[in-house]
C-alpha cells in the first residue's frame, strides 16, 4: 500500500478521485523536499521526510519520495498529491530528500544513487502513462507549459509558486540520461524500494476489501431512494474545505463501489488500481455519512 494511505494521521496529504474531474496529463513536477540530506552512514532522509509529511498540519505531499537508498510510493499515480498548487489537478510530483543546495556538497556516490533513484520514479511514471495512451517526454517543460497540461518534466521551481527546488545546480542531463536507462532497463539502482503491492496483499485483505465494498453495494442498492442518490450536491475542494463550484451525485460517489467493477480491477489491474480499492473503506464510510445527512433532511 502507499505509504499516505497506510499512515497519514496529520491533515490528509491526498485526494481522490481528483478535483474537477480532472485526468492525469503525462506533466511530472521534479522537487526537493528541503529536508536535510543525511550523508554519514545509512541514508535515513526519505524516511524521515515521509513522516514528517503524514504528520503535518499543513499541506505538502508528493507521488513518490527518494534518497540514495529508498523510493518511497507515497500516493498511487492517479491520486491528488499536494505537490504544486499550480498543476495538482492533472500533474505528479517526484521528490529527493534533500535541499538544493545539498546537490552541490552531497558525497559524489550518494548524490548518483539519488539521481538513479529519481530516474527510477519518472521511468515507472512515463511506462504507466504509455498505458493510458499518453507518451511523455524526456524533456524539460516551462511552468506555462506545466499549467497548460503538457506532458513533460517541469521544475517545481518554474511551475510553483515562490519556489526554487530543484535548484539551480540540480542536472537535468544527467536524470533525463538515468531515466532514459530506466526505460530501456539497463539502470542500475540501490535502492530498499517498497514491496510491491501484489506481495503484500493476502488472500484475507483481498477478502476485506471486497466485503467492504459488497457491504457498501448492498446498501446503496437496496436501502436508498433514487431521488437521493440522484441528488447534486457541493464538491469541496479538499485543501480549503470550500465548496469549488462543482457538483456530484451520491450516484457518481457510490458507483465507485460497484462490487463486480471492483472483483474485476482487484483480479486483473495494476497495484496502484489495489491501492485505491484498500482504500474503499474508508471512503464508503463518507460516502455513507453523506447519505446519512441527505436522508435526514428529506
Amino acid at each position: 500500500m502507499s505509504y499516505l494511505l497506510g499512515y497519514n494521521p496529520g491533515t490528509q496529504q491526498w485526494g481522490y478521485p481528483r478535483r474537477g474531474g480532472a485526468q492525469l496529463s503525462g506533466t511530472i513536477i521534479v522537487h526537493t523536499a528541503e529536508c536535510a540530506a543525511d550523508n554519514v552512514g545509512e541514508d535515513t532522509s526519505a524516511e524521515g521526510c515521509a513522516r514528517i509529511i503524514a504528520n503535518r498540519a499543513d499541506y505538502g505531499s508528493y507521488h513518490r519520495l527518494v534518497d540514495s537508498d529508498s523510493i518511497i510510493d507515497m500516493l498511487p499515480w492517479e491520486y491528488e498529491a499536494w505537490q504544486d498548487s499550480e498543476t495538482n489537478n492533472w500533474a505528479v510530483g517526484i521528490s529527493a530528500a534533500l535541499r538544493t543546495s545539498d546537490w552541490a556538497v552531497m558525497p559524489a556516490d550518494r548524490r548518483d544513487r539519488v539521481y538513479r533513484n529519481l530516474a527510477a520514479c519518472a521511468a515507472d511514471f512515463v511506462r504507466y502513462m504509455a498505458g493510458k495512451g499518453i507518451q511523455v517526454p524526456l524533456r524539460r517543460i516551462s511552468g506555462a507549459e506545466a499549467r497548460a497540461r503538457v506532458p513533460g518534466f517541469c521544475a517545481h521551481g518554474d511551475s510553483g509558486i515562490a519556489r526554487s527546488d530543484p535548484g539551480a545546480n540540480f542536472d537535468w542531463a544527467l536524470f533525463f540520461a538515468y531515466t532514459q536507462a530506466a526505460l530501456d532497463g539497463s539502470l542500475s539502482y540501490a535502492s530498499e524500494s517498497i514491496t510491491p503491492l501484489e506481495d503484500e496483499l493476502s488472500a484475507g485483505d483481498v477478502a476485506a476489501i471486497i466485503d467492504a465494498v459488497q457491504k457498501m453495494h448492498d446498501v446503496t442498492r437496496d436501502h436508498i431512494p433514487g431521488a437521493v442518490l440522484n441528488k447534486q450536491v457541493p464538491h469541496k475542494d479538499p485543501i480549503t474545505g470550500l465548496d469549488d463550484g462543482q457538483t456530484t451525485s451520491l450516484a457518481t460517489m457510490a458507483g465507485f463501489f460497484d462490487f463486480q467493477a471492483v472483483q474485476t480491477r482487484l483480479a486483473s489491474q495494476s497495484p496502484a488500481v489495489i491501492a485505491a480499492e484498500i482504500d474503499a473503506a474508508g471512503l464508503a464510510a463518507q460516502v455513507r455519512d453523506e447519505l446519512v445527512k441527505l436522508l435526514a433532511g428529506k
